[in-house]
Protein backbone atom coordinates (compact mmCIF):
# COMPACT_ATOMS: atom_id res chain seq x y z
CA UNK A 1 0.00 0.00 0.00
CA UNK A 2 1.08 3.07 -0.89
CA UNK A 3 1.99 5.37 1.90
CA UNK A 4 1.25 9.08 2.45
CA UNK A 5 2.31 11.47 5.02
CA UNK A 6 1.21 14.37 6.46
CA UNK A 7 4.28 16.68 5.95
CA UNK A 8 4.36 20.72 7.01
CA UNK A 9 5.09 22.80 3.90
CA UNK A 10 7.96 24.88 6.26
CA UNK A 11 9.80 21.11 5.89
CA UNK A 12 9.37 21.19 1.76
CA UNK A 13 9.38 24.93 0.67
CA UNK A 14 10.67 28.69 1.20
CA UNK A 15 8.34 31.53 0.30
CA UNK A 16 10.43 34.60 -0.59
CA UNK A 17 8.61 38.31 -0.51
CA UNK A 18 8.44 40.39 -4.33
CA UNK A 19 9.83 43.30 -4.17
CA UNK A 20 8.62 46.99 -3.76
CA UNK A 21 8.94 48.65 -6.57
CA UNK A 22 8.00 52.69 -7.25
CA UNK A 23 4.75 53.39 -8.89
CA UNK A 24 5.66 56.49 -10.40
CA UNK A 25 7.43 53.77 -12.75
CA UNK A 26 4.38 51.69 -13.57
CA UNK A 27 2.86 52.45 -16.96
CA UNK A 28 -0.37 50.56 -18.88
CA UNK A 29 2.05 50.72 -22.66
CA UNK A 30 3.64 47.81 -23.12
CA UNK A 31 7.24 47.65 -21.88
CA UNK A 32 10.08 45.02 -21.44
CA UNK A 33 8.87 44.07 -18.70
CA UNK A 34 5.63 42.91 -17.37
CA UNK A 35 5.06 43.75 -13.25
CA UNK A 36 2.92 41.10 -11.92
CA UNK A 37 0.39 41.95 -9.47
CA UNK A 38 -2.39 40.11 -8.14
CA UNK A 39 -4.75 41.66 -11.01
CA UNK A 40 -3.09 39.03 -13.32
CA UNK A 41 -4.24 36.34 -11.14
CA UNK A 42 -7.47 34.84 -13.03
CA UNK A 43 -9.80 32.57 -10.13
CA UNK A 44 -9.46 29.83 -12.74
CA UNK A 45 -6.09 29.98 -11.18
CA UNK A 46 -3.81 30.69 -14.14
CA UNK A 47 -2.26 34.35 -15.12
CA UNK A 48 -3.79 36.94 -17.16
CA UNK A 49 -1.60 39.63 -19.01
CA UNK A 50 -4.58 41.51 -20.68
CA UNK A 51 -5.34 45.13 -21.37
CA UNK A 52 -4.75 45.94 -17.22
CA UNK A 53 -1.49 44.82 -17.21
CA UNK A 54 1.00 46.81 -15.57
CA UNK A 55 4.89 47.18 -17.20
CA UNK A 56 7.35 49.35 -15.48
CA UNK A 57 10.38 51.54 -16.51
CA UNK A 58 12.44 51.79 -13.86
CA UNK A 59 15.48 50.35 -12.26
CA UNK A 60 15.25 46.56 -11.14
CA UNK A 61 17.10 45.30 -8.39
CA UNK A 62 19.18 41.66 -8.33
CA UNK A 63 17.16 38.67 -8.14
CA UNK A 64 13.41 40.23 -8.83
CA UNK A 65 13.45 39.42 -12.37
CA UNK A 66 11.34 35.95 -12.51
CA UNK A 67 11.99 32.77 -14.92
CA UNK A 68 9.25 30.41 -16.60
CA UNK A 69 8.53 27.59 -14.30
CA UNK A 70 8.80 30.02 -11.18
CA UNK A 71 6.22 28.41 -8.67
CA UNK A 72 4.35 31.66 -7.43
CA UNK A 73 1.48 32.57 -5.04
CA UNK A 74 -1.00 35.40 -4.57
CA UNK A 75 -1.11 37.01 -0.56
CA UNK A 76 -3.36 39.83 -1.25
CA UNK A 77 -6.62 39.90 -2.47
CA UNK A 78 -9.28 42.78 -2.80
CA UNK A 79 -12.30 40.83 -3.05
CA UNK A 80 -14.36 40.03 -0.02
CA UNK A 81 -14.88 36.03 -0.94
CA UNK A 82 -11.45 36.14 -1.56
CA UNK A 83 -11.51 34.29 -4.79
CA UNK A 84 -7.81 34.80 -5.73
CA UNK A 85 -6.19 34.56 -2.00
CA UNK A 86 -3.75 31.63 -2.10
CA UNK A 87 -4.01 30.72 -6.00
CA UNK A 88 -0.63 29.07 -6.68
CA UNK A 89 0.74 29.09 -10.64
CA UNK A 90 3.73 28.21 -12.36
CA UNK A 91 5.13 31.09 -14.81
CA UNK A 92 4.77 30.94 -18.36
CA UNK A 93 5.30 33.92 -20.21
CA UNK A 94 6.61 35.82 -23.31
CA UNK A 95 7.87 38.86 -21.32
CA UNK A 96 10.11 39.05 -18.80
CA UNK A 97 8.16 39.11 -15.56
CA UNK A 98 9.18 41.23 -12.29
CA UNK A 99 8.17 39.45 -8.88
CA UNK A 100 6.20 42.59 -7.35
CA UNK A 101 5.61 42.61 -3.76
CA UNK A 102 2.04 41.12 -2.23
CA UNK A 103 3.13 37.78 -4.74
CA UNK A 104 5.33 35.10 -3.16
CA UNK A 105 7.93 32.93 -4.85
CA UNK A 106 7.74 29.30 -3.72
CA UNK A 107 11.13 26.75 -3.64
CA UNK A 108 11.24 23.65 -3.24
CA UNK A 109 13.68 22.19 -1.00
CA UNK A 110 14.17 18.79 -2.64
CA UNK A 111 12.86 17.84 -5.72
CA UNK A 112 13.25 13.92 -4.58
CA UNK A 113 10.75 14.67 -2.03
CA UNK A 114 8.04 16.86 -3.68
CA UNK A 115 7.16 17.33 -7.39
CA UNK A 116 6.51 20.93 -8.64
CA UNK A 117 3.35 20.36 -10.34
CA UNK A 118 2.07 18.30 -7.66
CA UNK A 119 2.48 21.27 -4.97
CA UNK A 120 0.85 23.76 -7.14
CA UNK A 121 -2.34 21.12 -7.29
CA UNK A 122 -2.30 20.99 -3.51
CA UNK A 123 -2.47 24.71 -2.70
CA UNK A 124 -5.22 25.27 -5.32
CA UNK A 125 -6.97 22.27 -3.80
CA UNK A 126 -10.13 23.05 -1.72
CA UNK A 127 -8.73 22.19 1.49
CA UNK A 128 -5.64 24.58 1.19
CA UNK A 129 -8.12 27.03 0.25
CA UNK A 130 -10.20 27.26 3.17
CA UNK A 131 -7.51 27.44 5.47
CA UNK A 132 -5.64 30.43 3.87
CA UNK A 133 -9.08 32.30 3.40
CA UNK A 134 -9.66 31.22 7.37
CA UNK A 135 -6.53 32.24 9.07
CA UNK A 136 -6.16 35.69 7.03
CA UNK A 137 -6.45 38.94 7.64
CA UNK A 138 -7.45 42.52 6.95
CA UNK A 139 -11.59 43.57 6.59
CA UNK A 140 -11.28 45.36 2.65
CA UNK A 141 -7.86 43.96 1.69
CA UNK A 142 -7.62 40.84 2.62
CA UNK A 143 -3.58 39.13 3.19
CA UNK A 144 -2.31 36.20 3.71
CA UNK A 145 1.63 35.50 4.23
CA UNK A 146 4.61 33.17 3.71
CA UNK A 147 4.54 32.28 7.53
CA UNK A 148 0.66 30.89 7.67
CA UNK A 149 1.10 29.21 4.65
CA UNK A 150 4.45 27.38 5.89
CA UNK A 151 2.28 26.25 8.54
CA UNK A 152 -0.14 24.56 6.77
CA UNK A 153 0.07 20.50 6.70
CA UNK A 154 -0.44 18.44 3.27
CA UNK A 155 -0.65 15.09 2.52
CA UNK A 156 2.62 13.69 0.78
CA UNK A 157 2.64 10.75 -1.17
CA UNK A 158 5.94 8.98 -3.04
CA UNK A 159 7.28 11.08 -5.66
CA UNK A 160 6.48 8.48 -8.10
CA UNK A 161 2.33 8.61 -7.07
CA UNK A 162 3.17 12.70 -6.88
CA UNK A 163 4.14 12.83 -10.49
CA UNK A 164 0.75 10.25 -11.75
CA UNK A 165 -1.08 12.15 -10.03
CA UNK A 166 -0.19 16.08 -11.58
CA UNK A 167 -0.38 14.32 -14.77
CA UNK A 168 -3.79 13.49 -14.52
CA UNK A 169 -4.56 16.90 -13.31
CA UNK A 170 -3.12 18.46 -16.01
CA UNK A 171 -4.82 16.58 -18.83
CA UNK A 172 -7.94 17.50 -16.84
CA UNK A 173 -6.62 20.65 -16.19
CA UNK A 174 -6.32 20.81 -20.34
CA UNK A 175 -10.07 19.69 -21.02
CA UNK A 176 -11.72 21.97 -18.98
CA UNK A 177 -9.26 25.17 -20.81
CA UNK A 178 -10.69 23.83 -24.27
CA UNK A 179 -13.95 23.91 -23.24
CA UNK A 180 -13.81 27.13 -21.72
CA UNK A 181 -12.46 28.16 -25.30
CA UNK A 182 -14.88 25.97 -27.17
CA UNK A 183 -17.83 27.91 -24.88
CA UNK A 184 -15.84 31.26 -26.05
CA UNK A 185 -15.96 30.65 -29.99
CA UNK A 186 -19.10 29.41 -29.80
CA UNK A 187 -20.77 32.73 -27.94
CA UNK A 188 -19.11 34.87 -30.63
CA UNK A 189 -20.50 32.44 -33.34
CA UNK A 190 -24.09 33.06 -32.20
CA UNK A 191 -24.05 36.93 -31.07
CA UNK A 192 -22.28 37.06 -34.97
CA UNK A 193 -25.31 35.09 -36.34
CA UNK A 194 -27.71 37.43 -34.14
CA UNK A 195 -26.36 40.51 -35.72
CA UNK A 196 -26.54 39.52 -39.24
CA UNK A 197 -30.15 37.16 -39.12
CA UNK A 198 -32.04 39.29 -36.35
CA UNK A 199 -31.55 43.25 -38.67
CA UNK A 200 -31.95 41.93 -41.53
CA UNK A 201 -27.99 42.10 -42.77
CA UNK A 202 -28.35 38.88 -44.00
CA UNK A 203 -31.24 36.64 -45.22
CA UNK A 204 -31.88 33.61 -46.85
CA UNK A 205 -32.32 32.75 -50.54
CA UNK A 206 -35.64 31.72 -50.02
CA UNK A 207 -36.76 35.13 -47.99
CA UNK A 208 -34.34 37.63 -49.50
CA UNK A 209 -37.44 38.84 -52.00
CA UNK A 210 -39.92 39.57 -49.31
CA UNK A 211 -40.09 42.75 -47.36
CA UNK A 212 -39.64 43.39 -43.75
CA UNK A 213 -40.62 46.50 -41.55
CA UNK A 214 -39.73 48.09 -38.15
CA UNK A 215 -42.74 47.89 -35.73
CA UNK A 216 -43.18 49.08 -32.09
CA UNK A 217 -43.52 45.96 -29.80
CA UNK A 218 -46.38 47.86 -28.38
CA UNK A 219 -48.28 47.33 -31.66
CA UNK A 220 -47.94 44.18 -31.70
CA UNK A 221 -47.97 42.65 -28.26
CA UNK A 222 -49.68 43.48 -25.05
CA UNK A 223 -47.28 44.01 -22.56
CA UNK A 224 -48.46 44.16 -18.80
CA UNK A 225 -46.70 44.39 -16.10
CA UNK A 226 -46.08 42.29 -12.46
CA UNK A 227 -47.45 43.22 -9.26
CA UNK A 228 -46.63 42.33 -6.15
CA UNK A 229 -48.91 41.76 -2.16
CA UNK A 230 -47.92 44.24 0.41
CA UNK A 231 -45.86 44.49 2.59
CA UNK A 232 -43.91 41.97 0.85
CA UNK A 233 -42.51 40.62 3.96
CA UNK A 234 -45.87 39.17 5.85
CA UNK A 235 -45.22 35.86 5.91
CA UNK A 236 -48.61 35.29 4.94
CA UNK A 237 -47.62 35.75 1.11
CA UNK A 238 -45.38 32.62 0.73
CA UNK A 239 -45.63 28.94 0.84
CA UNK A 240 -43.91 25.88 0.45
CA UNK A 241 -45.33 24.69 -2.82
CA UNK A 242 -47.50 26.37 -5.50
CA UNK A 243 -46.87 29.23 -8.01
CA UNK A 244 -43.08 30.70 -8.24
CA UNK A 245 -42.53 33.75 -7.37
CA UNK A 246 -39.92 34.97 -10.00
CA UNK A 247 -37.27 37.28 -8.76
CA UNK A 248 -33.97 38.34 -10.56
CA UNK A 249 -32.18 35.85 -9.35
CA UNK A 250 -34.35 32.77 -10.81
CA UNK A 251 -33.60 34.66 -13.87
CA UNK A 252 -29.78 34.85 -13.80
CA UNK A 253 -29.85 31.69 -12.67
CA UNK A 254 -31.30 30.13 -15.50
CA UNK A 255 -30.81 29.91 -19.16
CA UNK A 256 -33.66 30.15 -21.86
CA UNK A 257 -36.21 28.76 -19.95
CA UNK A 258 -37.06 29.29 -16.03
CA UNK A 259 -37.97 26.33 -15.07
CA UNK A 260 -37.34 26.63 -11.13
CA UNK A 261 -37.75 29.59 -8.36
CA UNK A 262 -36.26 29.93 -4.46
CA UNK A 263 -39.89 30.75 -3.05
CA UNK A 264 -43.67 30.06 -4.12
CA UNK A 265 -46.71 32.41 -3.50
CA UNK A 266 -49.60 31.66 -1.28
CA UNK A 267 -52.76 31.17 -2.71
CA UNK A 268 -53.92 34.86 -1.40
CA UNK A 269 -50.65 36.34 -2.72
CA UNK A 270 -51.26 34.93 -6.38
CA UNK A 271 -54.62 36.62 -6.29
CA UNK A 272 -52.70 40.30 -5.42
CA UNK A 273 -49.83 39.08 -8.42
CA UNK A 274 -49.35 38.76 -11.64
CA UNK A 275 -49.86 35.34 -13.26
CA UNK A 276 -47.68 33.57 -15.80
CA UNK A 277 -47.57 30.26 -17.30
CA UNK A 278 -45.49 27.93 -19.01
CA UNK A 279 -44.64 29.55 -22.59
CA UNK A 280 -44.76 32.91 -21.32
CA UNK A 281 -42.23 35.09 -22.51
CA UNK A 282 -40.75 37.90 -19.63
CA UNK A 283 -38.10 40.27 -19.33
CA UNK A 284 -36.48 42.24 -16.41
CA UNK A 285 -37.36 46.13 -16.32
CA UNK A 286 -35.66 46.81 -12.75
CA UNK A 287 -31.86 46.68 -11.31
CA UNK A 288 -30.99 44.26 -13.72
CA UNK A 289 -33.05 44.91 -17.27
CA UNK A 290 -34.10 43.37 -20.56
CA UNK A 291 -33.55 39.90 -19.45
CA UNK A 292 -35.91 37.81 -21.22
CA UNK A 293 -36.54 33.87 -20.04
CA UNK A 294 -39.35 31.95 -21.07
CA UNK A 295 -41.29 30.39 -18.45
CA UNK A 296 -41.07 26.72 -17.60
CA UNK A 297 -43.31 26.53 -14.67
CA UNK A 298 -46.31 28.48 -13.44
CA UNK A 299 -45.17 31.36 -11.76
CA UNK A 300 -46.27 35.22 -10.49
CA UNK A 301 -43.98 38.11 -11.80
CA UNK A 302 -43.76 41.21 -9.46
CA UNK A 303 -43.64 44.98 -10.87
CA UNK A 304 -39.78 44.31 -12.09
CA UNK A 305 -40.89 41.73 -14.85
CA UNK A 306 -43.18 42.60 -17.91
CA UNK A 307 -44.79 39.67 -20.06
CA UNK A 308 -45.47 39.90 -23.26
CA UNK A 309 -49.29 38.34 -24.81
CA UNK A 310 -51.07 38.14 -27.63
CA UNK A 311 -47.99 38.62 -30.05
CA UNK A 312 -47.72 35.56 -32.25
CA UNK A 313 -49.77 35.92 -34.74
CA UNK A 314 -47.00 38.51 -35.43
CA UNK A 315 -43.71 37.87 -34.15
CA UNK A 316 -42.42 34.26 -33.41
CA UNK A 317 -42.05 33.78 -29.59
CA UNK A 318 -38.45 32.40 -29.95
CA UNK A 319 -37.36 35.33 -32.35
CA UNK A 320 -38.95 37.98 -29.92
CA UNK A 321 -36.43 36.09 -26.90
CA UNK A 322 -33.53 36.35 -28.85
CA UNK A 323 -34.27 39.74 -30.24
CA UNK A 324 -34.68 41.20 -27.04
CA UNK A 325 -31.04 39.34 -26.01
CA UNK A 326 -29.72 41.33 -28.85
CA UNK A 327 -31.27 44.51 -27.66
CA UNK A 328 -31.05 44.10 -24.12
CA UNK A 329 -28.10 46.78 -23.80
CA UNK A 330 -30.28 49.27 -25.51
CA UNK A 331 -32.93 48.67 -23.07
CA UNK A 332 -30.88 48.41 -20.31
CA UNK A 333 -29.63 52.21 -21.02
CA UNK A 334 -33.16 53.52 -21.61
CA UNK A 335 -33.83 53.18 -17.76
CA UNK A 336 -35.09 55.83 -15.03
CA UNK A 337 -32.58 56.97 -12.91
CA UNK A 338 -33.31 56.05 -9.11
CA UNK A 339 -32.86 54.11 -6.34
CA UNK A 340 -32.88 51.30 -8.50
CA UNK A 341 -32.50 51.77 -12.40
CA UNK A 342 -35.70 50.80 -14.11
CA UNK A 343 -38.23 50.82 -16.99
CA UNK A 344 -42.42 50.98 -17.72
CA UNK A 345 -44.34 49.68 -20.33
CA UNK A 346 -44.00 52.46 -22.67
CA UNK A 347 -40.49 52.27 -22.57
CA UNK A 348 -40.54 48.34 -23.67
CA UNK A 349 -43.38 49.19 -25.85
CA UNK A 350 -41.28 51.67 -27.88
CA UNK A 351 -38.60 49.59 -28.75
CA UNK A 352 -38.95 48.58 -32.52
CA UNK A 353 -38.66 44.95 -33.88
CA UNK A 354 -38.02 43.88 -37.33
CA UNK A 355 -41.64 41.74 -38.93
CA UNK A 356 -39.94 39.36 -40.91
CA UNK A 357 -42.33 36.70 -42.25
CA UNK A 358 -43.47 34.27 -39.68
CA UNK A 359 -41.43 31.61 -41.53
CA UNK A 360 -38.19 33.30 -41.84
CA UNK A 361 -38.60 34.54 -38.27
CA UNK A 362 -38.83 30.95 -37.26
CA UNK A 363 -36.05 29.58 -39.03
CA UNK A 364 -33.84 32.26 -37.30
CA UNK A 365 -34.71 31.39 -34.07
CA UNK A 366 -34.05 27.27 -35.16
CA UNK A 367 -30.75 28.31 -36.47
CA UNK A 368 -29.63 30.58 -32.49
CA UNK A 369 -31.75 28.26 -30.46
CA UNK A 370 -29.51 25.41 -31.97
CA UNK A 371 -26.48 27.68 -31.16
CA UNK A 372 -28.01 27.88 -27.51
CA UNK A 373 -28.33 24.07 -26.77
CA UNK A 374 -24.72 23.75 -28.38
CA UNK A 375 -23.28 26.40 -25.31
CA UNK A 376 -25.67 24.60 -22.96
CA UNK A 377 -24.11 21.31 -23.81
CA UNK A 378 -20.54 22.51 -23.34
CA UNK A 379 -21.51 24.26 -20.15
CA UNK A 380 -22.94 21.09 -18.77
CA UNK A 381 -19.89 19.67 -19.96
CA UNK A 382 -17.53 22.06 -18.21
CA UNK A 383 -19.23 21.78 -15.17
CA UNK A 384 -18.94 18.18 -14.67
CA UNK A 385 -15.01 18.55 -15.01
CA UNK A 386 -15.33 21.15 -12.42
Amino acid sequence: MTKVQDVSLEELIDIKHGFAFKSNFFQSEPSDYILLTPGNFNVNKTLYFGRNTKYYLGDIPSGYVLDNGDLLVVMTDLTKEMNILGNAVILHSKKKVLHNQRIGKITIKDHQVISKEYLMYILNSDTVRKNIKATASGTTVRHTSPKKILELVIPLPPLLEQCRIAEVLGVWDESIDLLEKLIGKTRSRKQGLMQQLLTGKKRFKEFESSEYSMVKLSEVAKIRRGASPRPIQDPKWFAEKGRGWVRIRDVTASNTYLIETTQYLSNLAVEKSVKVDPGDLIMSICATIGVPRIVGIPACIHDGFVVFREFEKYIDKFFLYHYINLISAKISDSGQPGTQKNINTTIVGNNEVPKFSLPEQEKIAAILSTADEEISTLEKQLAAYK
